[in-house]
């Protein structure tokens, strides 16, 4: 669905960096409550996707989820498929799987049709959107 892609481009440029060891990129797709399992595994969970925050088409936020932010958490705010992953970061919580410290990087759709390309100001994003992610990612594993 066009710019509802661009999680899996940032992901898929992830995967072609050197990162340190024990950062582990996982493209979960659509797989929704299907990823507990694996993300229970970790102490960090950084989620990268299209999301509806009423900004400009391309420009993108890192914020930060709190579980006392879960609450708040509605389909209505992310993309399609993120409605599953609203309701996994939800179930992920109540059955105490969640990472201690989840991070979003979501960018501001401007196309969400069916068979439509990526538009210009998402594909504009996900450069800077990566670049900012292994800068956290350095940032973090050289002081852990």
């Amino acid at each position: 669905m066009a710019d509802d892609g661009v999680g899996h481009v940032v992901v898929k440029q992830l995967l072609e960096c050197e990162l340190p060891e024990k950062v582990h990129v996982l493209d979960g797709g659509t797989q929704g409550i299907g990823l507990i399992p694996e993300i229970e595994k970790y102490n960090r969970l950084i989620i990268v996707d299209a999301v509806n925050l009423g900004i400009d088409p391309g420009e993108w936020r890192r914020f930060s989820l709190r579980s006392s932010q879960l609450n708040s958490v509605d389909s209505q705010h992310f993309s399609l498929h993120e409605a599953n992953l609203a309701s996994m970061l939800k179930l992920a919580e109540a059955l105490d799987a969640l990472p201690p410290e989840v991070i979003i990087y979501g960018i501001q759709p401007e196309n969400l049709d069916w068979d439509s390309p990526m538009s210009e100001s998402v594909r504009s994003s996900i450069d800077p959107v990566t670049r900012a992610i292994r800068e956290e990612i350095a940032a973090t594993c050289s002081i852990e």
